[in-house]
């Protein structure tokens, strides 16, 4: 792929929002710049995503604890 072709895919690909694919394009198409301000712009889009995974991570965990606590709780001392 030639860097005109890169830079144009890079391009349409920034402005549907596919900001990961665009900043592989520009890196092929040799515009650093550009590249970094796509991959800036994917890690924000991201942001929400994995600040719901991390919150309902650390609800998974939190019960876990609760519920190993509980069983040592039951458990008959010697």
């Amino acid at each position: 792929m030639d860097s005109r072709l890169a830079h144009d895919r890079a391009d349409l690909a920034f402005r549907k929002a596919q900001y990961r694919q665009a900043g592989q394009c520009y890196l092929i198409a040799g515009d650093k710049p550009r590249a970094d301000l796509a991959f800036i712009k994917a890690a924000a889009a991201d942001a929400p995503t994995a600040k719901r995974q991390l919150a309902a991570n650390a609800k998974q965990v939190k019960e876990q604890f609760r519920q190993l606590r509980e069983a040592f709780t039951r458990l008959p001392l010697p």
